[in-house]
């Protein structure tokens, strides 16, 4: 039986020695995770943010005070 030589091509694992890590570019000051180049944020004033809701919601939360209205 002869020895057949794989493709490097195909082999995925090959692949992963090529894939570069994402630059991270700040802190989302909602939810306190990494923000990478690339990603969809919002600059309020120098502050990024995820645009995503649960850390819009955050970072208004950790920003403002809660109160009724009209009060």
């Amino acid at each position: 039986m002869a020895h057949m030589l794989e493709n490097p091509m195909v082999i995925d694992r090959l692949w992963e020695r090529f894939e570069k890590e994402p630059e991270v570019i700040g802190e989302c000051a909602g939810c306190g995770e990494e923000i990478y180049a690339g990603q969809d944020i919002y600059d309020c004033e120098g502050e990024l943010v995820h645009q995503d809701e649960e850390c819009c919601m955050q970072f208004v939360g950790n920003k403002s005070w809660c109160k009724v209205a009209g009060e």
